[in-house]
């Protein structure tokens, strides 16, 4: 499957759009990493890379996403240098209202 080439004014929307997408059906722990491997699965990489950092930025900004701490980059390129961590808000809402509803299932012996 030949990969689609996107110029640098509709790479941002078009990652932007495949990052909203990702982000509401990722039920895991996920880094910029794994979203740039999916999308390069469709799409060519772009001429300057660092395009990523205000789509992520945007998807924190609109609460999509929650900063979970750092991982090590696991990519060569990236000499091991920490990478950010990131959950899903779908996710997080759905991990707490699990914990919430296992609690009041719980009984108390004493």
């Amino acid at each position: 499957m030949e990969k689609k080439e996107l110029n640098k004014t509709e790479f941002y929307d078009v990652a932007l759009s495949f990052a909203l997408a990702y982000v509401q059906n990722q039920m895991k722990l996920f880094t910029s990493e794994d979203v740039k491997e999916e999308f390069y699965k469709k799409y060519s990489e772009p001429v300057e890379p660092r395009i990523w950092g205000p789509v992520f930025r945007e998807l924190s900004r609109q609460g999509l996403i929650l900063f979970r701490g750092y991982v090590k980059y696991k990519n060569p390129k990236g000499h091991g240098k920490p990478t950010g961590q990131w959950i899903s808000l779908k996710y997080h809402t759905k991990q707490k209202q699990n914990r919430q509803s296992n609690g009041r299932s719980q009984q108390s012996l004493f």
